[in-house]
């Protein structure tokens, strides 16, 4: 399959798809199939003698057993040892199960170095799996030269063999125009054959695709199909877009119930969004019944995850007492979390409590730094409180507010966030 690589393109660290937990199956269970544990007893008694003559296969064989717990206790020290004599041997799977050892560091000291040349072996002798995680290797730089056109081009041979994380990867590469020219209807193609062999980063990403229209026709029918495989498997984000889809209609009747259903699915895999989603339903009795006690529950699990936005809810639920014992300093803790983060909804919180003293110690500088901070991006509250502040402010005051903002906005970046019933998260 012949590919034109881009030679310019922007070469983005791709640590964030992991090599594990990525929804792909594991490279022994899909070895073996369904089998008992007293099959694998009987296999045990034929493969181990085999294993210990010298056979690769055997010894292959025997490393999967003993990585799974098949038959034999787990344990990644035996794995390594079976897989190292086999690997040895030249027998391309074991040199590919011997270097995700040595990636993951599992019975073996983690070494990248050592990872990469055992899979090199084994993409050598056309190992799909092998291709595809050193080609991701060789996209880092990890424990290889970083070479973007190499990388692709071992990601494009695994793909092409119908290897799952290939073709997810080739649907990464195009998507973000990595190693290729960004081609959206090349990332959905390539989505949608991961997709259909059963990974559920694929299906999620698919069904996101579908519904934005990003390379396929916008298909809210298409898009809730594949979440809703995703979210089967136990995809958290899945469940919560689909929850996010009910709750505005989308691809059917709008259903509060349903909604709250799907959000309830995710926010106990612990999702932060549906925790928080979930909690404002429930303060709400928003196709849940009401209770403020399960709010605060919800919001409070979302908020120590770093939500702003549950933060900012549980900060007003502290203050007002809802849900929890009323304690406004508490509150103001919790809103000023979400301040920092660059919550205009909570910086204009911050100018009014500190302008009023409510939770904090009253400081009219502070307050003229998170209104005008707010101002800034674009809140009229904040803009109309600054206004006034302003005018019972010495110059004296005012310039020191003024270098709190600016030094607040040299030390971080101040984004507009809106609330996630109003946009999902992808």
């Amino acid at each position: 399959m012949s590919r034109k690589f881009t030679t310019s393109s922007r070469v983005l660290v791709l640590s964030i798809i992991a090599l594990a937990g990525l929804g792909f199956a594991g490279c022994s269970s899909t070895q073996t199939g369904a089998m008992s544990e007293a099959d694998y007893a009987k296999a045990l008694q034929i493969w181990q003698p085999m294993a210990e003559g010298g056979d690769a296969h055997s010894q292959y064989l025997m490393g999967m057993m003993n990585e799974d717990g098949h038959g034999v206790p787990q344990s990644y020290d035996e794995a390594a040892k079976w897989y190292t004599m086999s690997a040895a041997q030249g027998y391309a799977p074991a040199e590919y199960s011997l270097g995700t050892l040595y990636l993951n560091g599992a019975g073996v000291e983690q070494s990248e170095r050592d990872a990469s040349e055992w899979l090199t072996l084994a993409a050598e002798q056309g190992h799909a799996g092998a291709q595809s995680r050193l080609g991701l290797m060789y996209l880092n730089g990890q424990g290889v030269p970083k070479n973007v056109e190499h990388g692709c081009d071992l990601i494009g041979q695994s793909a092409d063999q119908g290897d799952t994380m290939g073709a997810y990867l080739m649907g990464v590469l195009y998507s973000k125009g990595i190693g290729f020219t960004q081609d959206y209807l090349e990332a959905a193609h390539w989505r949608q054959v991961a997709a259909e062999q059963g990974s559920t980063t694929a299906q999620h990403e698919l069904g996101m695709m579908y519904l934005y229209g990003q390379g396929v026709s916008q298909d809210y029918a298409s898009a809730q199909k594949w979440l809703s495989m995703a979210a089967n498997q136990g995809s958290a984000r899945s469940q919560y877009m689909l929850g996010f889809m009910s709750l505005n209609g989308m691809g059917g009747s709008q259903s509060e119930s349903t909604a709250a259903k799907y959000f309830q699915q995710a926010a106990t895999r612990g999702y932060a969004p549906a925790q928080s989603n979930l909690g404002l339903m429930y303060l709400r009795g928003q196709g849940v019944e009401k209770s403020e006690s399960q709010a605060a529950m919800w919001v409070a699990q979302a908020a120590a995850q770093g939500r702003a936005m549950a933060q900012d809810t549980l900060g007003v639920m502290y203050i007002n007492g809802v849900g929890v014992e009323q304690n406004p300093s508490e509150g103001a803790c919790w809103i000023q979390q979400a301040a920092d983060q660059g919550l205009a909804v909570s910086q204009v919180r911050m100018g009014g409590m500190f302008e009023h003293g409510q939770g904090v110690q009253k400081d009219m500088t502070a307050a003229y730094k998170w209104y005008s901070l707010a101002s800034a991006q674009g809140n009229s509250t904040a803009t109309q409180r600054l206004t006034i502040l302003t005018s019972r402010m010495s110059p004296v005051e005012i310039a020191t507010g003024e270098q709190l903002a600016r030094a607040f906005s040299n030390g971080q970046s101040v984004t507009q966030m809106t609330e996630v019933t109003d946009q999902g998260d992808e």
